[in-house]
């Protein structure tokens, strides 16, 4: 997606935190993916198409953004071989490239649909792009998120509500800011269907109620800083009036 630098803030580039956070997420969906023939969909700046691609997976990003594919594509350029032959970048848009009759065994969709207009036409293609017994896995933020090209807040319902409108949920799993589903195609006449039942709104609760205390937290740390700048600002000026005073 455009302006994302989740390469950069994997690598540590940006901060300590957002590295922690953007490894907690790329790490998990890593872990999730043993398959050959993957799709990464909002693919940006390539990090989890690379990291398969170390496993030995093949696998294809697609992002319309030119400037996050050019990061990708240097940062392939200096993987090994194996890699390289391993991990394709398109710069597209999803929506209106033509896969052929390709079918993927993964499919993944990862801080994606806050960002749409119209999410469901999305989740459709995806859908069609699925193989009969393959997996899709998507996340989003959980809960108000202010950045200013979000187009909607997600909680579980509206998020479990247009996901499985095309692929049949079986797992949710929250990451402090994020939430993510495991699901598969429609078709699949396996699938072992998420039971919404008291455990599904207990685990939201806490899901709930440890992002309140993130928060809680953040708040506070702020409220730290502020005083400790407002300590520092006190003794300058202590001593400006000081030096004042000397040279009078």
């Amino acid at each position: 997606m455009a302006g994302d630098r989740i390469s950069e803030a994997y690598e540590g580039k940006l901060s300590k935190i957002m590295q922690e956070n953007s490894k907690k997420r790329i790490d998990w969906f890593c872990d999730q993916i043993n398959e050959n023939n993957i799709l990464d969909i909002g693919c940006s700046q390539g990090i989890l198409p690379i990291l398969l691609g170390r496993k030995g997976l093949t696998v294809t990003g697609i992002d319309n953004d030119e400037e996050s594919i050019n990061y990708a594509e240097d940062m392939l350029s200096k993987e090994n071989d194996d890699v390289k032959n391993k991990v394709n970048f398109i710069c597209d848009d999803f929506l209106e490239y033509d896969f052929s009759d390709k079918k993927f065994a993964v499919i993944v969709m990862g801080e994606v649909l806050e960002h749409l207009d119209e999410p469901l036409v999305f989740l459709q293609k995806a859908s069609s792009l699925l193989m009969t017994e393959g997996k899709f896995i998507v996340s989003v933020p959980f809960g108000i998120n202010r950045h200013p090209d979000h187009k909607r807040t997600y909680y579980f319902y509206n998020f479990y509500k247009q996901v499985n409108q095309y692929f049949s949920v079986e797992e949710v799993i929250y990451m402090g800011k994020w939430i993510a589903f495991k699901a598969v195609s429609k078709n699949n006449l396996e699938t072992k269907a998420l039971l919404i039942n008291e455990n599904t709104f207990k685990n939201y609760e806490n899901a709930v109620y440890n992002l309140d205390l993130y928060y809680e937290k953040e708040k506070n740390d702020l409220k730290e800083k502020n005083e400790s700048l407002s300590d520092k600002n006190k003794k300058i000026d202590s001593k400006n009036k000081d030096l004042q005073k000397k040279e009078e």
